[in-house]
């Protein structure tokens, strides 16, 4: 594994180091300073034995100039609207309740099956209970 070292990225100066985290497990994992920010330390991935400078150096750069263009970007808002308000997208329409389908059952002439009420009385009693529904 490679030692810690500094570099130069367009007038800003990278300290990098490797050291093993306080949590168990003890995972070794790349830490920089960047001069130019005083906010604090990053820790963007796990060191790995196959590192190198260069390797270690493009992935931190590609790092942090994303870091720099996700803090440039407007934030998301905290409270966000249903769809299709507060500049949102709206969803695609998609049926508000689906409707069960009931399949005839197969019965022998004049026997109902178990559990399978006559077909007239099954008729009357979604009639009966659309009736007693009251209108929303």
């Amino acid at each position: 594994m490679i030692e810690a070292f500094e570099f130069v990225d367009q007038d800003r100066t990278f300290t990098c180091t490797v050291e093993e985290a306080r949590t168990p497990g003890n995972e070794a994992w790349w830490w920089f300073r960047v001069s130019t920010d005083d906010r604090q330390r990053y820790a963007p991935f796990r060191a790995s034995a196959r590192d190198t400078q260069k390797s270690v150096r493009a992935r931190i750069v590609a790092y942090y100039d994303d870091l720099l263009v996700r803090r440039a970007a407007p934030p998301t808002p905290y409270w966000r609207r249903g769809p299709g308000q507060g500049g949102q997208p709206a969803a695609a329409a998609a049926p508000a309740v689906e409707v069960p389908v009931e399949v005839p059952v197969p019965v022998a002439k004049g026997v109902a099956a178990k559990g399978v009420a006559a077909k007239g009385a099954v008729a009357k009693g979604v009639a009966a209970k659309a009736k007693a529904r009251p209108a929303k």
